[in-house]
């Protein structure tokens, strides 16, 4: 029961992770500094690249 416990607990985590990923990949860029642009672009294609789409 504990491991069950455990396990659903992790899962739970890692979808509120990837749900925040989301949520980050839907800001738009364009309306930020060229600084702040910059970083948050290359921070979006990190992490398009954990998630392939093949």
């Amino acid at each position: 029961a504990a491991e069950r416990a455990y396990e659903a607990k992790r899962d739970k985590e890692l979808a509120m992770m990837q749900c925040r990923e989301l949520e980050f990949l839907m800001l738009d860029p364009s309306t930020l500094p060229p600084a702040k642009r910059a970083i948050i672009v290359k921070k979006q294609a990190e992490t398009m690249r954990k998630y392939p789409t093949d």
